[in-house]
Order: C-alpha cells, then sequence, then structure tokens
C-alpha cells in the first residue's frame, strides 16, 4: 500500500487570535490520518483551536469539529483525526485572550484508495 507521510508539517495559521481565524481549506480526501501541531504564544491564557472537516466545500454552515485544544500560556499542543474527510481546516472557535496561535498541518495519506 502506498502511503505517504507529509514530513515536514505545513504552517496553516500564524500569529491568529481572532474568532473565526480560519486556514485554507485543505482537499486532502486520500488522507488516512491528520494532525495539527498548536503553539498557543506566551501569555496566552483563554481561546480554543479546533480541528474540522466537511464533506464538501465551499460550506458555510458548521463543519464537523473532529478535535480540539483549549488556549494556555506558552503551550505546544496536537489536535488530530482519522480520515477519511474530504476538507479539512483549522478554526480558532473561540477568540484567543492575550496571545495568538500558529498551527502547522501534517497527514499521512494513502494514494491507493483515492486519487
Amino acid at each position: 500500500m502506498a502511503r505517504t507521510l507529509y514530513p515536514n508539517p505545513f504552517l496553516v495559521l500564524d500569529a491568529a487570535s481572532a474568532l473565526n481565524a480560519v486556514s485554507d481549506v485543505l482537499h486532502l480526501p486520500a488522507a488516512i490520518a491528520v494532525a495539527a501541531y498548536v503553539t498557543f504564544s506566551i501569555g496566552c491564557t483563554d481561546g480554543t483551536v479546533v480541528l474540522e472537516s466537511s464533506d464538501v466545500n465551499p460550506y458555510t454552515g458548521t463543519w464537523v469539529t473532529e478535535d480540539s485544544l483549549p488556549a494556555g500560556d506558552n503551550i505546544k499542543g496536537r489536535i488530530s483525526a482519522n480520515g477519511p474527510a474530504e476538507y479539512w481546516r483549522v478554526r480558532v472557535s473561540e477568540a484567543l485572550v492575550g496571545g495568538t496561535v500558529t498551527v502547522r498541518f501534517q497527514a499521512l495519506v494513502d494514494f491507493t484508495r483515492r486519487g
């Protein structure tokens, strides 16, 4: 089975803090697992980041919440999910207080499953 781990997590959110700050939508229909590495800045005391999925894009309704991480002062965490899902994104679901968040995305893809 041809599986590829995108070895270097890539930036999807940089110094975000506003409510509903959202990454670009990632079209990964062959993803069998995804992860987002979340880093909250020094001074960040409140807020939440979520990993979301959808079967269609564009979609203006509420996406599926796959995982979430509450903010904390100078902490790093990971939110993840198992696929399949057609589209993925990361969003600030509760505005951050006192700091920002940076998020990098990584996926394990099975190219034999879908093109």
